[in-house]
């Protein structure tokens, strides 16, 4: 997922993009329209406890959980966890339905 959501953010952000990782690979290439929002959309990451929640905060900008009636105890590791990879709390919002 990380590769991915890198390699989106380089098409999204630049004339030319390109990325070289182990999964995601392409040359120089061009593409519009470009996202209206700067420096790209917000990546909202889906799924379950704790793996998504993992990866919210250290590649996205938010966590759409899929936790039931856990939600406010994930978001207390999720407060917790987010210093690891220097990331304020605030910054990582856990989006319900």
């Amino acid at each position: 997922m990380r590769e991915q959501i890198a390699a989106m953010s380089e098409i999204w952000a630049k004339d030319k993009a390109e990325y070289h990782g182990d999964i995601v690979d392409f040359p120089p290439m061009m593409t519009w329209p470009k996202p209206v929002q700067k420096p790209r959309p917000p990546v909202l990451v889906g799924g379950a406890f704790p793996w998504a929640a993992r990866r919210a905060i250290r590649y996205g900008d938010g966590w759409f959980p899929i936790a039931g009636g856990r939600v406010m105890a994930t978001r207390s590791t999720i407060c917790r966890a987010s210093g690891k990879w220097r990331r304020r709390p605030a910054a990582i919002p856990v989006l319900c339905r």
